[in-house]
């Protein structure tokens, strides 16, 4: 005989976190498709240890039905939860092999398995409860993967833990990111979610077109020159570690202003971005309003606006060491970095200083206006 349970059956406490009833617009789109589709998935249910029916998946597709006005189909997985050796791991099994989740979001549900009984929440989780090796097992969750979830939900702010939830953010960007003070964690993340990201040459299969500067180059930088009026391409965040008197951030378009003072260039990388900062560069230190300048840029000497700036009759260092950039004002150790050398060109009347300063940094040259 087949059993159908009430529509208004009780949820399994680990079915919640994968509903998305609280969406806006989420079950009246579920509801649509419904309507011109029909359910493709039966509501999940079973028969719970205390004999009562158990909603296990289809929270969200049992809304949609009524709100659809669409007769729900339901599906017996009892012998199936049992298999599986209990409903918890029956629903990591049934979103892990049907969702597209996250790491993150799986170390989400790896982070909650310890405080659940097999059944349900236990009042002994453990001993009642699941091994690091059986969490493991059904999420696909490596250990450190479990300690990087943990650092975020333990000092990161709600906002950073909401978005690793969601699957917004890598997993690995937020545990980096949660080390940060919370009101710098905001920018990050806003900076994360906010950016669109093109192909960057010189790096090995990054997509990252900012690569923010890290502090050791910053700080030979600074001892030479006493700091910086102005960062021209730059945002919030990254001026944080560059400490300009001004910036210029993607929305003020720092090629659409006038340059003055003594500045810090790290343009760009996309393939049309660091031609026109080259360039701007150049315009402005010609007609003086420019006082000195320092430009960091990877060392692709094939190229015009390169032999530009060889070309100015300025001063170079070829540093020995590729710098650790920065993303998103993290430390990266994707392994993502530059594949080939970088440059810092000098604008100015001080090459002597500007060849001690750097004499460690690598080669140093001062080029010659060519007749």
């Amino acid at each position: 005989m087949t059993v159908t349970p009430p529509v208004d059956m009780r949820q399994h406490p680990f079915a919640v976190r994968f509903t998305q009833t609280n969406e806006p617009g989420f079950i009246d789109t579920l509801a649509d498709d419904i309507k011109a589709k029909g359910l493709l998935n039966p509501i999940l249910w079973h028969v719970a240890e205390d004999g009562e029916p158990e909603l296990l998946d289809g929270v969200s597709r049992l809304a949609a039905c009524a709100s659809a006005g669409v007769e729900p189909r339901f599906e017996n997985v009892t012998d199936k939860v049992a298999q599986a050796g209990g409903p918890v791991l029956f629903i990591v099994s049934e979103n892990v092999k049907r969702r597209h989740l996250s790491v993150g979001q799986r170390a989400g549900m790896a982070a909650e398995m310890p405080t659940l009984g097999k059944g349900r929440p236990s009042n002994n989780p453990s001993q009642d409860g699941f091994t690091q090796e059986e969490i493991a097992a059904a999420t696909g969750v490596s250990p450190a993967s479990q300690l990087r979830y943990k650092k975020v939900t333990q000092s990161g702010t709600q906002a950073l833990k909401d978005a690793v939830d969601a699957g917004e953010i890598d997993l690995k960007v937020a545990a980096k990111i949660a080390v940060e003070p919370p009101a710098a964690q905001g920018l990050i993340l806003q900076k994360y979610l906010d950016d669109k990201v093109t192909q960057q040459p010189g790096f090995n299969g990054s997509h990252e077109m900012e690569w923010y500067t890290p502090p050791e180059t910053l700080d030979v930088a600074r001892r030479f020159l006493g700091g910086f009026d102005l960062d021209p391409a730059s945002c919030e965040l990254a001026n944080r570690t560059v400490g300009a008197s001004a910036f210029y951030d993607k929305e003020q378009d720092g090629l659409s202003k006038t340059w003055k003072g003594s500045v810090w260039l790290n343009p760009p990388y996309g393939a049309k971005l660091v031609k026109p900062f080259a360039r701007k560069l150049l315009a402005e230190y010609n007609a003086g309003n420019v006082t000195e300048a320092l430009m960091l840029v990877n060392d692709v000497t094939d190229t015009d606006w390169f032999q530009d700036l060889v070309n100015s009759g300025c001063a170079v260092c070829f540093l020995k060491k590729r710098p650790n950039f920065h993303k998103l004002g993290v430390k990266d150790e994707s392994g993502s970095g530059p594949s080939r050398g970088f440059a810092v060109f000098y604008f100015g009347t001080n090459r002597d200083a500007f060849a001690v300063a750097y004499a460690d940094q690598g080669i140093v040259m001062s080029l010659v206006v060519p007749k």
